[in-house]
């Protein structure tokens, strides 16, 4: 009975053995076989699918503060979908993604568990309005252009021509106001070489 014990003990050592030996050689497959990307590509990496199943997938996202700014447009930019998981989110990502839409002057994202994330959005207001090339566009303070479109809304918006007159349109607006002071009707400012008004 105990040499029977003692090869049934063998065998169950040599069968366990046997069988994680074909389960890594099975994952290996799997991984080099680029099934692992296959999948996380569908349904998000395998932390991420534990985190969901115990209850932390993202399912809300609010987005505060935005006046202008699409929804879906920011949520596209973020590059946030169903396959993430809030505790493996970096929201220092998500936000640098949103900061490269030209109308997010700053963001800041928060996790709020099990599976909430609010998104609050300072939008760069319009300054200026623009024109290089024969193109209008409205700038923010800092010359960013938020909107390739001219609304008849901004037409009392300092209006500013030239090559790189958008970075310099506060200048000008400084300008604007003194010359308002003085009672001088200016229209517009074109920027001259770069460097004067």
């Amino acid at each position: 009975a105990r040499l029977a014990r003692t090869a049934l003990s063998r065998f169950d050592t040599g069968a366990m053995f046997a069988g994680v030996v074909l389960l890594a050689a099975a994952a290996a497959g799997f991984w080099i076989g680029g099934g692992h990307d296959v999948m996380a590509r569908e349904h998000g990496r395998f932390r991420d699918m534990a985190a969901r199943m115990a209850g932390f997938g993202v399912r809300t996202i609010t987005f505060t503060g935005q006046k202008e700014l699409d929804e879906g447009d920011a949520l596209r930019a973020s590059g946030l979908s169903d396959r993430d998981s809030l505790p493996f989110l970096n929201p220092a990502e998500t936000r640098e993604r949103l900061m490269k839409l030209p109308l997010v002057g700053d963001a800041e994202v928060a996790k709020l568990y099990p599976d909430r994330l609010v998104i609050t959005v300072k939008e760069r207001e319009p300054f200026a309005v623009w024109q290089n090339a024969g193109e209008l566009s409205i700038v923010a303070r800092d010359g960013t252009v938020i909107d390739r479109k001219f609304d008849p809304a901004f037409v009392e918006l300092p209006f500013v021509v030239g090559d790189k007159a958008n970075v310099k349109a506060a200048d000008y607006a400084r300008l604007l106001a003194v010359a308002k002071e003085l009672r001088v009707p200016v229209r517009a400012g074109l920027l001259v070489s770069g460097r004067r008004w």
